[in-house]
């Protein structure tokens, strides 16, 4: 899990397995291994979180998830899809400073709360 903080909006370029659609670059990539890094189409990143095969952004705007969602980590609606091969807004975690993804569950900070996602928990 690896959590990156940035004081100036930057931008994301994802490589590696995308088996989970963790890369975030859409449905026709969803299973193919990107070794040349690729620009994901995200404004006013502030900081970014990943775990085991999903992905977070923290954007001016919103909190963004993608990748698998088997076990609802993502904080997306609960009915969701297992993969999210796009960011969407996470609207489970709005409010949420700090984010730490594992393998299949998120936790967040939140209003001085912690926030789960996961049915692994539940």
């Amino acid at each position: 899990m690896e959590e990156s903080e940035s004081r100036m909006p930057c931008e994301i370029f994802c490589w590696g397995s995308n088996q989970y659609g963790q890369l975030g670059l859409g449905a026709g990539r969803v299973d193919v291994d990107v070794l040349v890094p690729a620009h994901l189409d995200l404004e006013g990143v502030e900081k970014v979180a990943v775990g085991g095969g999903h992905s977070f952004a923290f954007c001016s705007d919103a909190v963004y998830a993608w990748g698998n969602n088997s076990h609802a980590q993502l904080g997306l609606h609960e009915r969701a899809p297992k993969v999210v091969s796009e960011p969407h807004p996470a609207d489970e975690l709005r409010g949420a400073s700090k984010i730490a993804a594992g393998f299949n569950h998120t936790l967040a900070l939140a209003n001085g709360e912690v926030l789960s996602c996961s049915s692994v928990f539940a």
